[in-house]
C-alpha cells in the first residue's frame, strides 16, 4: 500500500475533500498528509513489533575491529533478538555481571562469546582479537525509509497498514484550522490507533528493553514483563552455546 491510498481515503472518506485538490484549494495540503503518513508508520513501529530483520547490512551487520570492544548500533534498531559471532549465538548479558563474573574482565581478549549494550553502544566480552568475523544481528527495528512522497510505500506488512489512518486523522484534527480543529475527533481517532498498535511507550521503557538481557514485551503503563533470562554463568553456555 502506498501512502496515496490512505490519503485518497481520507479525502474521500472522511474530509470529502476532493473538489479542491486540482485547484490547490484542498482542506489539507498533500504535503502534511504525507508527513502525516509518515509520523503514523513511525509511531506504529515505536509502539508494536512490526518489522522483524536479519538480512539488511548496515543495521544488522557489525564490522569487528581487532582490539575495539564497543560499537554504535544503528539508530533504526528498538531489539536486538539475536547477534552471532561466526554462526555462534552470543549471550545477552550486563556490565554488573561480567563484574560478578571477575574484576578483571575488561582486560581478557578472545573470541567474543557476550555483550551489552548501554546507550545504544553495543559491548562484546571477551574483547575481540585475532582476524575478528562480523558480528550478525536479528533485529527489530523502525522503516529503512520515510514517507516523503505519495507515492512511497510503507514498510510495515499490510495487515498493519490500514489503521495507520487513524494516526493521519488525529493529525488533521488537530490542526489549527477552524474548519478542522475538532479535539473530541482527534481524540476518538488517537484512542482507535492507540486499540491497535498500543499506547506511547516512555524512552526510560524502550531504553531498558534494549538494554536488559531479559526477553520483555512492551506494554506500556502495564510495564514490561519478561519470560526468560540468558545469563553468562550459565553452566550450559559456553563461546560455543549452548
Amino acid at each position: 500500500m502506498k501512502a496515496s491510498d490512505l490519503i485518497e481515503r481520507i479525502r474521500e472518506d472522511y474530509l470529502d475533500d476532493t473538489l479542491g485538490v486540482d485547484t490547490s484549494d484542498s482542506l489539507v495540503s498533500e504535503t502534511s498528509l504525507v508527513r502525516f503518513a509518515q509520523e503514523a508508520q513511525y509511531q506504529a513501529c515505536r509502539r508494536h513489533e512490526l518489522i522483524n530483520d536479519e538480512v539488511t547490512p548496515e543495521v544488522c551487520e557489525i564490522p569487528i575491529v581487532d582490539g575495539l570492544r564497543e560499537y554504535k548500533i544503528s539508530d533504526l534498531i528498538t531489539r536486538i533478538m539475536i547477534a552471532k559471532y561466526d554462526g555462534v549465538e552470543l549471550c545477552h548479558t550486563t556490565e554488573e555481571d561480567l563484574y560478578k563474573r571477575d574484576v578483571d574482565w575488561r582486560f581478557e581478549t578472545g573470541i567474543p562469546e557476550a555483550f551489552y549494550i548501554k546507550s545504544r553502544i553495543i559491548y562484546f566480552y571477551p574483547m575481540p582479537a585475532g582476524t575478528p568475523e562480523p558480528v550478525k544481528l536479528s533485529v527489530v527495528r523502525i522503516p529503512l525509509q520515510k514517507i516523503t512522497r505519495a507515492t512511497d510505500s510503507f514498510e510495515v506488512f499490510p495487515e498493519a497498514q490500514d489503521d495507520l489512518v487513524y494516526w493521519m486523522l488525529y493529525r488533521v484534527y488537530n490542526l489549527r484550522d477552524e474548519d478542522l480543529n475538532d479535539p473530541t475527533a482527534a481524540k476518538m481517532y488517537l484512542r482507535m490507533f492507540e486499540e491497535v498498535y498500543g499506547p506511547v511507550i516512555p524512552i526510560d521503557v524502550r531504553t531498558h528493553q534494549l538494554e536488559s538481557p531479559r526477553n520483555l514485551t512492551l506494554t506500556g503503563d502495564e510495564g514490561y514483563p519478561y519470560t526468560a533470562q540468558r545469563q553468562l554463568e550459565d553452566d550450559n553456555f559456553d563461546n560455543r552455546g549452548w
